[in-house]
């Protein structure tokens, strides 16, 4: 080993020459520490970080630091304890940038960049070349399979999915088949942050609405409507619950009448439904079937009911128009019983005349007997006319027979009068050829004639003419 000691060389104390079996060169400084070695290998060695080997290549254990770098950089910038560090500097004028990205996640691998993914260092945009991928404009509108948003409301332009040539587009949110429920949350920040929601749930298949956090429209998974329920009863497929006075209100502000339809086809609803409508030139609500005019029952401001078409018809026996809204009398000695109107006919009945020892044969005129009677409520009212051209037999009190109705059965109901008598005057003279009155017994369908004013004695079969023609009526109270 050979020390050279170059007095002539600032800073440096010795340089030992290569000789031996270490053939080494080294350097030292005055402090007699050693700079820089060459290897046999011929791998120049600086201090103990950097080490340049023959062919070029350099290692260094400690930073290093560059202005500038000329050529390819390969290998790996690595630390066994800290991320490498790169400086960067501040590059805002630009407007394209291309970032670098790695293709894993771990391990020594080279950047890498794109023309596809793109960064305006400028505005903050950030560009890619595909437009089926989302974009963030500047104003931060997301942006899905669109480069515009003029096609949107200001006031719901924060993402935008497709555009007007689109045919479908849509957003979909994915949960569990048994137990997922997907929610939309609208929120001003207070309480539980969940002042409006609308909520499906996979378990039921029910969506559901809230609002004030509180479900208030659930749609079950056979369509069942509740609003203010949760479960529609009685097979409702819509039901509606509310303490409010006022459960729906359908106002019509066009020109045409607002109508309900109720029906079994809607593909024709002027024949298969019924409608409920309100007639606004008019002021009244209506109620119609199928293609029938919107006269068939109204009622009207005010409180009128008219039915232009058709009748009121009462199903159930004993039912009818109640009265009771009305003053009733109060005269002494009097007592109501009922105010329910619940009968109403008319019609005919055969007015048979009879004896009570025996029936006499009448030659009848042609269209004879005949009788009508009314019945209102409990009221009836008979008329009768009979004409005849000749009588044999019979005998015995007579009367006339073949009520519609049987008289009441506490006391003697009704009266009347025949009003024509010819042919009743056989054997009578003076006051009993006057006028014939009617009565009947409790519990009878038959009516019995008194002679006239003067006299109270019961019509006889034997005082009739051998022809004849009498008619008149008689009204009474029947229980039927």
């Amino acid at each position: 080993m050979t020390v050279v000691n170059p007095k002539s060389i600032s800073g440096i104390n010795s340089i030992t020459m290569a000789s031996g079996s270490d053939n080494l060169l080294t350097i030292h400084t005055t402090n007699t520490t050693e700079r820089v070695r060459v290897n046999s290998d011929g791998d120049v060695i600086v201090g103990s970080g950097i080490t340049v080997s023959p062919d070029g290549d350099i290692f260094a254990t400690g930073v290093t630091t560059s202005t500038t770098f000329v050529g390819a950089l390969s290998g790996n910038a690595t630390s066994a304890t800290t991320s490498t560090n790169v400086t960067v500097a501040d590059e805002s004028s630009d407007t394209t940038c291309f970032p670098l990205f790695a293709t894993d996640a771990t391990g020594n691998v080279a950047p890498k960049s794109g023309s596809n993914l793109t960064f305006n260092s400028s505005t903050g945009d950030l560009g890619v070349t595909k437009v089926t991928a989302s974009n963030v404009t500047s104003s931060g509108t997301i942006l899905v399979d669109t480069t515009s948003y003029s096609e949107a409301s200001t006031d719901g332009d924060d993402i935008i999915i497709g555009s007007t040539s689109d045919t479908s587009k849509g957003l979909s949110i994915v949960g569990s088949t048994s137990g997922g429920i997907n929610n939309i949350f609208f929120t001003d920040g207070a309480s539980y942050k969940n002042q409006g929601n609308i909520q499906y749930r996979h378990a039921d298949d029910s969506m559901r609405i809230s609002v004030n956090q509180n479900e208030r429209l659930r749609i079950a998974s056979d369509g069942d409507i509740g609003i203010g329920t949760i479960t529609p009863q009685n097979n409702a497929r819509l039901q509606v619950s509310t303490s409010n006075q006022v459960v729906a209100a359908f106002e019509g502000t066009g020109g045409s009448d607002p109508q309900i339809y109720l029906g079994d086809d809607m593909t024709t609803p002027t024949d298969n439904c019924i409608i409920m409508g309100y007639d606004k030139a008019d002021n009244r609500g209506y109620l119609t079937v199928g293609g029938d005019g919107d006269n068939v029952f109204t009622v009207k401001n005010g409180g009128d009911i008219e039915i232009g078409v058709g009748n009121l018809k009462f199903g159930t026996s004993g039912k009818g128009i109640d009265f009771s809204a009305q003053t009733a009398t109060s005269a002494s000695g009097t007592s109501v019983s009922s105010e329910v109107l619940d009968h109403y006919e008319e019609g005919d009945w055969s007015p048979v005349i009879v004896g009570t020892v025996s029936n006499p044969t009448f030659t009848y005129a042609s269209g004879f007997p005949r009788g009508r009677y009314i019945r209102t409520g409990a009221s009836v009212t008979l008329w009768y006319d009979i004409a005849w051209s000749g009588i044999s037999g019979g005998g015995g009190t007579m009367y006339i027979q073949g009520f519609p109705f049987a008289t009441g059965g506490s006391f003697y109901y009704g009266g009347g009068t025949m009003v024509h008598a010819n042919g009743t005057t056989n054997g009578l003279s003076g006051a009993e050829i006057g006028g014939r009155r009617h009565y009947a017994n409790a519990s009878s369908t038959f009516m019995f004639t008194i002679k006239s004013g003067s006299h109270s004695s019961s019509f006889q079969i034997s005082e009739l003419n051998s022809s004849g023609h009498i008619f008149g009526f008689f009204t009474y109270k029947t229980d039927a």
